[in-house]
Parts: C-alpha cells; sequence; structure tokens
C-alpha cells in the first residue's frame, strides 16, 4: 500500500512562493503597499502645504515688521524736526529774557514743553498697533466678500480634499 499522499493545494503553493521570495521584495508584494504608499504621500503633501504656510507667514511678519521699522523711523525723524522747529521759535523770539512781552508767555512756554520733548520716548508698540490696523483695514476694504469667502474655500479646502484623497 502506497503512503497516503498529500496533494498540493492552492495555499501551500502560495507559502512556497512566499518562502522562495527574498525578504526586501517580500514587502512590495503585500496588500498594504497601496495604504502605506498613500500615507506617505500625504504626509508629504501635509508637510508641504504647512511649510507653504510658515514661508508665508514669515513672509508676512517680515514686511510688517519692516515697516513698522520704516514708521517708526519716520515718526523719529518728524518729531525731531518738530523739535528743532520749537527750538528755534524759543530761541527767536527770545523767550529766556526775564522782560517776555506778556502776549508771548503762553506761545513760549508751549514751545519749551515742545523743545524739551523726546523723540526716544515714541512708544513702538502704538506705532505697532496702528500699521498693523492701516495694514488689516487696508486688506478687508480692497476684498469683497466673494473673493473672502473664496480664499477661505480654497485655503480649509485644500486641506480637506488632501485628507479626504487618502
Amino acid at each position: 500500500m502506497q503512503p497516503n499522499k498529500k496533494q498540493k493545494t492552492h495555499h501551500d503553493t502560495i507559502v512556497e512562493f512566499k518562502r522562495s521570495i527574498k525578504p526586501k521584495s517580500r514587502l512590495l508584494l503585500t496588500p498594504d503597499v497601496p495604504l502605506i504608499f498613500g500615507s506617505y504621500v500625504k504626509v508629504i503633501l501635509h508637510t508641504t502645504c504647512l511649510l507653504a504656510l510658515l514661508t508665508l507667514f514669515f513672509g508676512i511678519y517680515m514686511a510688517v515688521s519692516k515697516e513698522i521699522n520704516e514708521r517708526f523711523d519716520q515718526d523719529v525723524k518728524f518729531l525731531e524736526n518738530v523739535i528743532s522747529v520749537c527750538r528755534q521759535k524759543y530761541t527767536g523770539n527770545h523767550c529766556s529774557h526775564p522782560d517776555l512781552a506778556p502776549f508771548l508767555k503762553p506761545y513760549c512756554n508751549e514751545w519749551k514743553q515742545c523743545a524739551e520733548r523726546d523723540p526716544a520716548m515714541i512708544g513702538r508698540a502704538k506705532i505697532a498697533t496702528r500699521i498693523f490696523g492701516e495694514l488689516v483695514n487696508g486688506l478687508v476694504e480692497s476684498l469683497t466678500l466673494k473673493s473672502m469667502i473664496g480664499i477661505c474655500l480654497l485655503a480649509f479646502g485644500s486641506f480637506m480634499l488632501s485628507s479626504l484623497a487618502f
């Protein structure tokens, strides 16, 4: 009598095939390859979008910072000019003499207070908030409701679409 010989099944041939495959190529034949590849593509896409947004925010920050510094310098120069004009008027009208005409006293006091100002005391935060407000107002005034909705849909839609695609 012949020993009971086992018939080869489909499962046995697959097992033998998997044993014959090298470990590196076995990874490419798994059914999870599209999911793994899709996950990597999703990470790369989100990282690229995040880097683009960070670059945009950094550019906006640098532009606003430059604008604040320029306005601050302009305000300091303007105040220095005003102070020099006040000093010239104070000295030109001889306000330091004891026998000053009574009608010049209020003007002389005003010129003296103006001349004693310190240009370094300009508030940088006050200028920054004023400039930021001007920039926001300028942006909002030039945009219509339709374009604001379009920008919001584009921004949020790109992330939603990329998340739903994978």
